[in-house]
C-alpha cells in the first residue's frame, strides 16, 4: 500500500548545499568547534576567549575498550587452560594479573597522550584561540573509549569555555554531561539552574558534586552563595558547617559562615580570579557593558587521571 502524505504536511526546505572547501572532516564533525577548573588548571590571566561556536547535540556512546581488552585476555587465559586440561585456577591467576596489568599499562598510555593535549590545549586559551583549544578537545574524543570517566570530563572542559564566553545556553549539554569530579563544571551547571529557576535540580547538582570533592573549599562556598542567593539562609549555613568538618580551619569558609550568622554578604571575592568566572558578581573596576578580559578558563588535567 503506497504512503500517502498528510494534506496538512509540508516538505522542509532544502538547504543549499556548503561549497566544496577541499578539506576532509575531523574525526567528530558534528561536534561543535571550540577548560576547566579548581587544582590541577593552568591559569592564563591574559588570555581572551571569544569565538562563535555551533549549539552542542549529544555526545555518542562509548565502548571501554580497555575494559574488552583487559576481559579477552582474562578469558584467553582460561581457556588456554581449559584446552590443554591444565587446572584452570593457574589460568584464572595469569589472567587476572593479564587484566590488572593491561588496565594498567593502557590507563599509563592515554593518560599521557591527554595530557600532551590538555597541555597544548591550554597553550592554544593562553594566546586567545579557543576554536583552536575546542579543536584539540574534541581529538580527545577517540582515547575516552579507552578510559573510563574521560568523556565526561573532555566535556566538562569545553562546557567551562563555553560559560566563560557565556555562551550559557550552548554550555548547558556539555555541563549536564561533564563527570562529577569536574566540580568547577558542576558549579557551573548548579548555577545555571538557580539562575534559571530550577531550585531542585541545582541542589541535586551541588549535593553530588560536593560528595565527589569534599576537600574542594570553593565548592561548597559557591554551593552556599546560591541556596543564600534563593533565599534558604539556613541551608547554606549547613551546607558550609558539614565543610568545615572536612576542612577544619578554613579561613574563607569561616568568614563566609560568620557572614551568614551575621545575616551579611558572604565574601567570596576572597577566592580570586576563580570566583568571577562563574558570572555571579562582577570583579571590582568593571566598567558596565564591557566584556572583563578575565578571569579566563584554565585547563583541568589533574582530574584526567583519576
Amino acid at each position: 500500500m503506497p504512503f500517502k502524505r498528510a494534506p496538512n504536511c509540508a516538505t522542509a526546505p532544502q538547504s543549499p548545499r556548503a561549497p566544496r572547501t577541499g578539506k576532509r572532516p575531523g574525526l567528530y564533525p558534528h561536534a561543535p568547534q571550540v577548560s576547566t577548573a579548581a587544582a590541577g588548571f593552568l591559569h592564563h590571566p591574559g588570555a581572551v576567549v571569544d569565538c562563535p561556536l555551533p549549539r552542542p547535540i549529544p555526545a555518542p556512546r562509548s565502548a571501554m575498550l580497555s575494559l574488552l581488552v583487559s576481559l579477552s585476555l582474562l578469558a584467553a587465559s582460561v581457556g588456554i587452560c581449559l584446552a590443554l586440561h591444565w587446572y584452570v585456577g593457574y589460568g584464572i591467576a595469569v589472567g587476572l594479573v593479564l587484566f590488572f596489568t593491561t588496565n594498567y599499562l593502557l590507563a599509563r598510555t592515554i593518560g599521557r597522550k591527554v595530557e600532551a593535549r590538555m597541555r597544548e590545549a591550554g597553550d592554544a586559551v593562553a594566546k586567545g584561540h579557543p576554536e583552536r583549544a575546542v579543536e584539540i578537545l574534541e581529538g580527545c574524543y577517540p582515547l575516552a573509549r579507552w578510559q573510563f570517566l574521560l568523556r565526561g570530563q573532555i566535556d566538562g572542559q569545553i562546557g567551562v569555555i563555553l560559560y566563560a564566553q557565556r555562551k550559557f545556553d550552548e554550555a548547558l549539554p556539555y555541563l549536564e554531561r561533564s563527570s562529577n569530579r569536574h566540580w568547577i563544571a558542576r558549579a557551573m551547571l548548579g548555577v545555571l539552574y538557580m539562575k534559571r529557576k530550577r531550585i531542585e535540580d541545582m541542589k541535586r547538582v551541588f549535593d553530588k558534586a560536593v560528595a565527589a570533592n569534599r576537600k574542594e573549599g570553593m565548592l561548597a562556598s559557591v554551593y552556599a552563595y546560591c541556596l543564600a542567593k534563593v533565599g534558604e539562609r539556613e541551608a547554606a549555613m549547613a551546607v558550609l558547617t558539614r565543610a568545615l568538618e572536612k576542612l577544619e580551619g578554613d579561613g574563607r569558609l569561616e568568614a563566609n559562615l560568620k557572614a551568614l550568622q551575621n545575616r551579611r554578604p558572604m565574601k567570596m571575592k576572597n577566592y580570586g580570579d576563580l570566583w568571577y568566572q562563574f558570572h555571579l558578581e562582577r570583579p571590582a573596576g568593571a566598567v558596565l557593558g564591557q566584556r572583563p578580559r578575565g578571569p579566563q578558563p584554565r585547563i583541568r588535567r589533574k582530574a584526567l587521571r583519576r
